[in-house]
């Protein structure tokens, strides 16, 4: 204990009181206080954790946990002087009260009462206090907690593909069905002070909607460390492989799947522990990766099936952090979400005289083109359920789908492409019915999502486990004022988003999805006439034959009556000689 806070081999004892008992060393009490006062500024990590240790292995006493009310008291000490150090703290707690020296009995001050009897002491420093009352403080906060999403680049993503944490990355994002999309989880360790403020607990509960299916297996799921938020100068990067943390994936009873992420031991023990070459600028007041920044990678793929929410609704992933520190009796929870929206354009062709045999259908065939990105559709279509769904993209005209109408719900010549993001399209005729001419232009087809500030999201209103949700207007009973405020929240409210379309500039209702909960602005639709061509008098084959024979027939006329009108003129020339 003395070595700790600088005094070992009896530094600074008092010596008038050493040559009584050669066998100890003897100190004034400001002596002690003065030189644990300076440990503590020096090196407060090291001495705490020291003066804990010490306490612990040298039959220590846990006095009781502390109440509602943050008190708790023993009786019947003797007299005697006593160390008392902070030991277990709950999951808010950033900082534990600073070891001390308490002496018991310990003289009065002036203005305390003594004995109960409610009269002012003014003998201060003269009388013995046996029942001491300490009011040590914690410095509380919270970590934070952020997910976002962006489109891959090579799936077109509107993002330069590096690892700026604000690149492309934001709450709401639009993709394609079959896209690759990319999910970042930013998350601020807490403080860490000594060995009582160690994290016990950090397990990320991640739920993918179930339009998504996540990518990759082992090493899928990548960890970094970085000791700023910004996620600019990164200390270490931990892969699945490492064994630093665990991955568990499960198909919940909705269709969703939970990855849950936890650390195994010897993750939070380099956590807690830890020392690097990027040293935090707090120096040797925390330990390990103290106030750190953690960010979680991982990638999901669209579905091109009906699994994907398409419209308003957007699919939904949320996450979940749970952590503990020292005492798993307290634990706190934060939680965030991002969304993904895609949409569906819906063609129904007809044809100017009424006529809908699906022979005629069937000779019907339409791209399309994003003319945002220059890519063409690659599409699937599902035969049961007369669907289309985009599975991919090509740069290659030749390689684009051709769609051709289909039965759906009852009507025929229908067309719907699900699983665009919002983007200008460009659909092309290819061909049409026999007798009918293909459309003069192409249709021009464009989808806009933005923010639906009617809507915000609701995410951090829930309350799945804890008590303390990560949303920056914090409502505590009685107006309690917990002064959060070592980690500062980042403002994370934000809106779902809504759709609008427009078909060759005009506007257009989007159609509610009927096969997701109504989902609105779903489906853009237009609607595609094709006229009859030109009627000639007999029209196929045999129209074709009864024009060549006339054909013949009137040369062969033509001929004969040249030649007739040579013969009678030569026989008219002999009659007149």
């Amino acid at each position: 204990m003395l070595a700790a806070i600088g005094l070992a081999d009896g530094k600074n004892s008092y010596e008038n009181a050493n040559a009584l008992d050669a066998n100890n060393w003897y100190y004034q009490s400001d002596v002690l206080s003065a030189a644990l006062k300076a440990a503590l500024e020096a090196n407060s990590t090291t001495v705490k954790n020291s003066l804990e240790a010490y306490v612990k292995n040298n039959g220590g006493t846990a006095m009781p946990e502390t109440n509602e009310d943050g008190y708790s008291n023993v009786t019947g000490l003797p007299v005697g002087l006593y160390l008392l150090v902070e030991t277990r703290t709950p999951e808010m707690v950033t900082g534990t009260t600073n070891p001390c020296f308490v002496s018991l009995p310990m003289t009065t001050v002036d203005g305390g009462m003594a004995d109960g009897s409610g009269n002012q002491i003014t003998t201060g420093g003269q009388d013995w206090n046996y029942n001491v009352v300490l009011y040590p403080k914690n410095e509380t906060g919270i970590v934070t907690l952020e997910k976002t999403v962006r489109e891959a680049v090579k799936d077109t993503g509107k993002n330069n593909a590096t690892d700026v944490i604000t690149d492309g990355f934001t709450h709401n994002a639009t993709a394609s069905a079959g896209d690759t999309i990319e999910y970042q989880i930013i998350s601020t360790l807490p403080t860490i002070t000594s060995a009582a403020t160690n994290i016990s607990a950090y397990t990320f509960q991640d739920v993918l909607a179930r339009g998504l299916s996540y990518v990759g297996g082992t090493n899928s799921v990548t960890l970094e460390f970085f000791t700023d938020a910004n996620c600019t100068n990164k200390v270490t990067t931990w892969k699945q492989s490492d064994g630093k943390f665990k991955v568990t994936r499960e198909e919940n009873n909705d269709g969703t799947h939970t990855m849950t992420i936890s650390m195994t031991d010897d993750g939070l023990a380099e956590i807690n522990t830890a020392n690097t070459a990027y040293d935090n600028d707090n120096g040797k007041l925390y330990a390990g990766y103290s106030n750190y920044t953690l960010r979680i990678r991982y990638d999901a793929k669209l579905n091109s099936d009906e699994s994907l929410v398409y419209g308003d609704n957007g699919n939904k992933n949320e996450v979940v952090l749970t952590w503990k520190r020292t005492n798993d009796t307290y634990y706190d929870t934060l939680i965030d979400d991002a969304h993904i929206y895609t949409y569906a354009t819906n063609i129904t062709k007809t044809f100017s005289d009424g006529k809908e045999e699906q022979t005629m259908f069937d000779n019907v065939l339409f791209k399309a083109q994003n003319a945002s990105d220059g890519y063409y559709v690659i599409a699937q279509l599902n035969e049961d359920e007369g669907i289309w769904y985009v599975t991919g993209h090509t740069d290659k005209e030749a390689s684009a789908t051709a769609m051709h109408p289909v039965e759906w719900n009852g009507k025929k010549g229908q067309i719907i492409l699900k699983g665009v993001e919002d983007d200008q399209y460009i659909w092309t005729e290819l061909e049409t019915a026999n007798g009918y001419t293909l459309l003069k232009n192409n249709i021009d087809v464009t989808i806009t999502s933005v923010d639906d500030a009617n809507r915000p999201c609701d995410i951090y209103s829930k309350d799945t486990l804890g008590v303390i949700q990560n949303d920056p207007r914090y409502n505590f009973p009685n107006n309690e004022d917990y002064k959060l405020a070592n980690i500062p929240q980042k403002q994370l409210a934000h809106n779902y988003q809504t759709a609008s379309a427009t078909v060759d500039g005009n506007d257009v209702t989007m159609l509610d999805d009927e096969m997701d909960a109504g989902s609105k602005n779903a489906i853009a639709p237009l609607q595609v006439v094709n006229t009859r061509g030109f009627e000639t008098p007999m029209t196929g084959e045999n129209g074709t034959w009864a024009l060549a024979i006339g054909g013949v027939l009137v040369f062969c006329l033509g001929t004969s009556a040249f030649i007739f009108f040579l013969v009678f003129k030569k026989r008219k020339e002999q009659e007149d000689k």
